[in-house]
């Protein structure tokens, strides 16, 4: 029979190998990609059940008809330095205002 990768390389359906484990399958789809989570990758076993594939665990044998699926990252939006600027000088002057009032309330100045 055959088993399936998802999220990897080049994913797809590959011919079940008795003596291979998870990480022969992965080399075999063409390897991670960039964007791969590789904390969060499991097996779908035939009945239904799936198992997660810890880093230090690639040598894990798969059975027939079994699914390999690699999650995504999620992607990070781009700090826009502009922005942040804009948010730490309202910060503060906000903090400012605070001192500056603390001070005339207490008449030290």
């Amino acid at each position: 029979m055959i088993s399936s990768l998802k999220g990897v390389n080049s994913p797809g359906y590959y011919k079940f190998v008795p003596v291979a484990n998870t990480g022969d399958y992965l080399k075999m789809s063409g390897g991670l990609p960039r964007d791969a989570d590789r904390g969060n990758m499991w097996i779908e076993y035939p009945g239904g059940m799936s198992k997660r594939i810890r880093r230090y665990l690639l040598h894990r044998k798969i059975g027939d008809r079994s699914i390999i699926v690699v999650a995504k990252e999620e992607e990070a939006e781009p700090l826009d330095k502009t922005e942040f600027a804009k948010e730490i000088a309202s910060i503060l002057a906000d903090f400012a205002q605070v001192i500056a009032i603390i001070i005339l309330a207490t008449g030290t100045g």
